[in-house]
């Protein structure tokens, strides 16, 4: 199970994390604040392989979130990789 380093970073409107799954299982794509507040959840079965994830710069209550620094989350069962990002309007 690896992430990548989301592209383009920094970025505007969207940004892509690719995923490498050794084997199918429920991903999810996790968004925090500097705050330390979940802006963002995305959950999907996906199959062993690259995938990649897309992130619109929203909410999940579908507002363009604001400029500056976010953490990601890629969980898949008990593993988790956490990354930053740069969101600039």
């Amino acid at each position: 199970f690896s992430v990548t380093q989301n592209y383009p970073n920094p970025f505007n409107p969207e940004t892509y994390i690719d995923i490498l799954l050794p084997e199918d299982g429920k991903v999810t794509l996790e968004i925090f604040n500097v705050l330390g507040e979940k802006v963002y959840e995305e959950s999907s079965n996906q199959y062993a392989g690259y995938r990649t994830m897309i992130w619109r710069g929203e909410t999940n209550l579908g507002v363009a979130a604001p400029s500056g620094m976010y953490l990601y989350r890629v969980r898949v069962g008990s593993n988790a990789i956490i990354k930053k990002m740069i969101l600039l309007r």
